[in-house]
């Protein structure tokens, strides 16, 4: 249906001019955008975000003239996590395969989204086509996106669920043992040392190092900010089974010729590495998890799989550590938190548990 509704609706869009197929709506868009902006990389920027608006008015059955301020906040929830069938790697507008969304948005786009899509409706009540604007006047996008890290958390058997869920996924070409291979590798990269995305997909062969006989990994994170991430044993056995999938050796044993390769090999091409991009990566957890959805007789753990993104290992993560017993300011170090307060959030979750072990344990 998506596929449809884009193929009806995308060409007068991309000619810049309206047709005998046009409805009004799309109509008073497209007039709106060529008397509002006429630099063209301002156009091509704008065209996307107002386009984007329109077709999911089009897939819900909407116009600009019956859209509720509800509708608005639906529209800020798909902002903030779009469906995996409403995403795509390709974000060229006038490719065939272009989707609405690479990833989720930022709560910056999200905001310029919104500060845009408010001016389209004032000025279309400004020209009379609409009497009202849907756009709450006190909307603030930023605080809409309330869940905490403690919602966007997995247990242990959900973990090993969506882990279990990639090791039965089929493996008949290559293509798709190269995918197993890399997703259980990623997997174990998320959940043991709470990187995120952009660190994994950035990090390199080169950028793991030995101090007093323990492994590291070094990232630039958040803020260009350098950190070290500690490779514990069992991930640097998950990391030497990845390695040898490629035919290189133990990560101790490693040369120099190959400190350039990159710690997530999306192919090897005639003995050329080449890497993952991290919107990747986050389409390939959304793609694992919406596979797993749509399997598991589990009707909750199906809602949550749907929502589950790559950050959400990043919070698991953090979660384990401080149930595990480990000292806050470790967890600190690991998470790179500027702020102990902000680790702190996670001894909730810990407190619960602690409650939880009590309940089903201590029995006199």
């Amino acid at each position: 249906m998506l596929n449809q509704i884009i193929n009806q609706i995308k060409p007068s869009f991309l000619a810049n001019c309206v047709s005998s197929e046009s409805d009004q709506d799309a109509i008073e868009i497209i007039y709106w955008l060529r008397l509002k902006i006429s630099e063209p990389n301002t156009y091509t920027t704008y065209r996307v975000v107002v386009f984007r608006f329109y077709l999911w008015m089009k897939y819900r059955g909407i116009t600009l003239k019956t859209i509720s301020s509800k509708e608005i906040t639906d529209y800020l929830a798909l902002m903030h996590n779009p469906p995996l069938d409403w995403c795509g790697s390709c974000h060229h507008f006038a490719h065939p395969e272009w989707r609405p969304f690479r990833k989720k948005l930022s709560r910056q786009s999200i905001k310029f989204n919104m500060q845009l899509l408010r001016q389209m409706f004032n000025d279309l009540i400004e020209s009379e086509y609409l009497k009202k604007s849907p756009v709450p006047s006190n909307l603030k996008p930023a605080s809409f996106i309330t869940d905490s890290p403690i919602e966007k958390c997995l247990t242990v058997d959900e973990f090993n669920d969506i882990y279990s869920y990639i090791n039965q996924l089929p493996d008949f070409h290559v293509s798709e043992v190269n995918f197993k291979i890399r997703m259980e590798w990623v997997l174990f990269l998320l959940i043991y040392t709470a990187g995120r995305r952009t660190e994994i997909a950035n990090a390199k062969m080169g950028d793991l190092f030995l101090k007093n006989d323990r492994l590291w990994l070094k990232v630039i994170g958040k803020g260009n900010k350098y950190g070290e991430l500690a490779i514990v044993p069992n991930l640097e056995e998950a990391l030497n089974k990845y390695r040898a999938f490629y035919g290189l050796p133990a990560i101790r044993l490693r040369v120099d010729l190959e400190m350039d390769i990159p710690l997530v090999i999306k192919t090897k091409c005639d003995d050329v590495f080449l890497g993952l991009h991290s919107a990747t990566i986050w389409y390939n957890i959304k793609k694992v998890c919406h596979g797993l959805s749509e399997v598991t007789t589990n009707k909750v753990f199906a809602e949550k799989l749907k929502k589950v993104s790559t950050h959400w290992f990043r919070h698991t993560s953090a979660t384990l550590q401080v149930n595990a017993g480990i000292d806050l300011r470790v967890v600190q170090q690991m998470m790179r938190h500027k702020s102990i307060n902000t680790t702190m959030m996670y001894q909730h979750v810990a407190k619960d548990h602690q409650h939880d072990e009590m309940t089903a344990k201590f029995i006199i």
